[in-house]
């Protein structure tokens, strides 16, 4: 991969390295971040796969695309996908039409293949897995380690390994049997996704998913930990940040294409997210990753 370009860069890097011997036990080798505005990333066929090494994807923002000879699906944020021996001719890329930049973290896993090839076989190489899920955070913390090679206990590194596997495994596993309120409460993520750019409301929301305000407002509280107003300004203030660091726009521009009131609004709702003002932001455009508290 490029290290440093302008259509596609990593954001940042972490190699883990374990002080006892490894031999075949599961071992997470290291994680990064990626940045990608370009349909040229393309991965697939005849690039092989690394031998015993799994790999795991995940989107924070934007969006990437899957591809194998049994589906084709999006890849929003909160959704990952494992490829392994079982789907080693599959393809992930950066769709052509997006618009917007895609930023996941990607992983490489060795000494369990047959589990990962026993999971894809069962359940399907996509994973549904929230920001806000432990696991999820946990990963994305090491960014704070970037650029270094952080030594790990043996039980250190099974325990990181395993938590990980067990939650793709418990996501994977539960599909679409999800609860209706598990449901609605994805189904509400996706439009604040998709309807950014506009002056969603709370109401609003509930409005176009057929229920009531305080209904909503309850279930994505007991399902998330936040409430729709947060999470609406948490993905306007996460596209703002980017816009800024492209300097696309000024901030009354941001502002009003993000629905806010003034752009004083959008000031200090910007600093409450991300401790800094858009000036500041602008100044040292240092990508990064709004963290959902656990």
């Amino acid at each position: 991969m490029p290290a440093n370009t302008a259509l596609h860069y990593i954001r940042w890097r972490v190699r883990f390295r374990c002080n006892a011997q490894q031999e075949d036990l599961p071992f997470i080798r290291g994680i990064a971040s990626d940045w990608v505005g370009t349909p040229e990333y393309y991965y697939g066929p005849p690039r092989p796969i690394a031998r015993n090494t799994t790999l795991f994807q995940y989107t924070i923002s934007g969006c990437g695309r899957y591809k194998d000879e049994h589906c084709q699906c999006d890849l929003p944020p909160g959704t990952g996908f494992l490829r392994s021996r079982a789907n080693q001719d599959c393809a992930y890329f950066y769709p052509p039409e997006a618009r917007e930049p895609w930023i996941h973290i990607f992983l490489g896993i060795t000494g369990c293949q047959s589990i990962t090839d026993a999971m894809i076989t069962r359940f399907g190489p996509v994973v549904h897995l929230p920001a806000y899920a432990p696991i999820i955070a946990r990963l994305l913390a090491y960014e704070r380690h970037d650029g270094q090679t952080l030594e790990l206990g043996l039980g250190e590194a099974a325990e990181l390994t395993f938590s990980l596997l067990a939650a793709l495994i418990d996501a994977m596993s539960r599909g679409t049997e999800t609860l209706p309120h598990t449901r609605l409460v994805h189904t509400a993520r996706r439009m604040i996704y998709e309807q950014r750019e506009s002056g969603l409301t709370v109401e609003g929301l509930a409005l176009r998913l057929g229920v009531s305000c305080e209904h909503l407002c309850r279930v994505f509280k007991q399902e998330t930990g936040h409430t729709v107003l947060w999470h609406i300004q948490h993905e306007k203030i996460r596209l703002a940040s980017e816009w800024l660091a492209a300097s696309r726009f000024n901030v009354s521009e941001i502002a009003d294409r993000l629905g806010f009131s003034s752009p004083s609004h959008f000031i200090r709702v910007f600093k409450k997210f991300t401790g800094v003002t858009p000036g500041q932001f602008r100044r040292h455009p240092q990508p990064f990753v709004f963290s959902f508290p656990v």
